[in-house]
């Protein structure tokens, strides 16, 4: 894949410009870069999903561009496992086609043939593996895909991609809906099996680690390359950049010396030549445009009114679970001031429920949470529709949950998390 003077604008704002690149067969690349720099346009533009402002992107013939979708149409009664195969659309097609009722014998041979080379009478059962190590039982395989969750349609899109076998993998955040053995699946898929060439976003750093040979960092609008894996790029990153401000900071320097002798001897008949010769050596001094980083880093911090006792949280003798389906029983754990938990298990296993509990918004059908003297609770859900439908300014709205603070610390907290 050859970027050639690659240019994405909106309106008056520069995602990147003037981006040229080549991208070789078989190479892992992680993109990095701040929200909204512009790595998801990238691979669009790359997937064909979108039309760069100027350049192009030159894709050797024949390739097989594999995409992760976000949304794609679901037919009626079209499983997970048609949905993976699809994937790979001379299959499908083909598969189809010697279904068919229409079938013209003339072509059954042809069919045949697409379908051996395909790898076809092996795709039920490759697609099957693919959902199950990406955390989706069997017995979910072959209903209605419009019965499926949100969560669970996004691992059936990621399996399409993976079933597709292209040269060329396009991957827009994969672990977003996966557990940790599911991330752990696919990172072990993608090193072992897959051959081709790897495009992968992830904020998931040990993701990132493990799978990048290589960096595209799109910042300051534009891509760098950066021959190394993405652990040794944190480092060569911010020496990059503090060496284009060292080169500025001396050509500037360079520039006053010789403006300072330029300014004190141009009138003196027996200096003029030296202060001329100087005046030549200040234009031909270039300063590195130094473009400001998209890169931006929230700050917060938590300061307590009063300080809590030593328990912080009990609890005892937690279950809970829904009708027939039984998540857990005998819950039991004390954490202390300072201490840090993880809660961890597969999906639907009851991690978030047993949040929502904590947080008192769901009673369980046993047990008691308990908090210590002088607790507070902060609860950062999974799910925040209900803010998406206030019609009030961020800052009144959240002045009028906590009325007691001043309108100006409610925005700069809001400027800390950088709105």
């Amino acid at each position: 894949i050859s970027l050639k003077n690659l240019g994405m604008s909106y309106g008056a704002r520069d995602l990147f410009n003037g981006v040229s690149l080549q991208l070789n067969e078989g190479v892992r690349y992680g993109i990095t870069g701040a929200n909204g720099s512009g790595k998801s346009t990238l691979l669009k533009l790359i997937a064909g999903r979108d039309t760069a402002t100027e350049g192009k992107v030159d894709i050797q013939k024949g390739t097989r561009i594999a995409y992760l979708e976000q949304n794609l149409p679901v037919g009626e009664n079209e499983t997970a496992i048609e949905i993976v195969i699809g994937g790979d659309a001379v299959l499908a097609k083909a598969l189809k086609e010697r279904d068919s009722a229409d079938l013209d014998p003339m072509h059954a041979g042809e069919i045949e043939e697409i379908i051996r080379s395909h790898d076809g009478y092996r795709a039920e059962s490759e697609s099957a593996r693919l959902l199950s190590g990406l955390g989706l039982p069997d017995e979910i395989h072959k209903i209605p895909a419009k019965k499926l969750s949100g969560g669970q349609m996004m691992r059936v899109l990621l399996a399409r991609a993976l079933f597709a076998k292209g040269e060329v993998l396009l991957l827009d955040e994969p672990t977003n809906h996966l557990d940790m053995p599911g991330i752990k699946w696919l990172e072990n898929f993608l090193l072992f099996e897959f051959t081709g060439m790897l495009l992968l976003i992830t904020h998931d750093r040990g993701f990132l680690s493990a799978l990048s040979e290589q960096i595209l960092d799109v910042d300051y609008k534009t891509i760098t390359l950066f021959n190394m894996n993405y652990n040794r790029f944190v480092g060569a990153r911010t020496l990059a950049a503090e060496q284009k401000e060292r080169e500025a900071e001396a050509a500037k320097k360079k520039i006053a010396e010789l403006t300072e002798f330029i300014d004190r001897f141009k009138a003196k008949a027996s200096k003029a030549r030296q202060a001329q010769s100087r005046v030549k050596q200040v234009e031909k001094i270039e300063i590195p445009d130094i473009i400001a980083s998209s890169r931006r880093t929230p700050s917060f911090f938590f300061r307590y009114e009063r300080e809590p006792g030593r328990d912080i949280l009990n609890v005892h003798d937690v279950a809970m679970g829904f009708g027939d389906l039984k998540l857990f029983a005998g819950a039991e754990f004390l954490l202390r001031r300072g201490d840090k938990a993880a809660i961890i298990g597969p999906n639907g296993h009851g991690k978030t429920t047993l949040l929502i509990i904590i947080a008192g918004e769901l009673k369980p059908l046993a047990g008691t949470v308990h908090f210590g003297h002088e607790v507070k609770l902060g609860y950062y859900a999974q799910v925040h529709e209900e803010l998406r439908k206030l019609s009030e300014p961020m800052h009144e709205h959240l002045h009028q949950l906590h009325a007691q603070k001043a309108v100006k610390d409610v925005r700069t907290a809001l400027g800390h998390m950088l709105f």
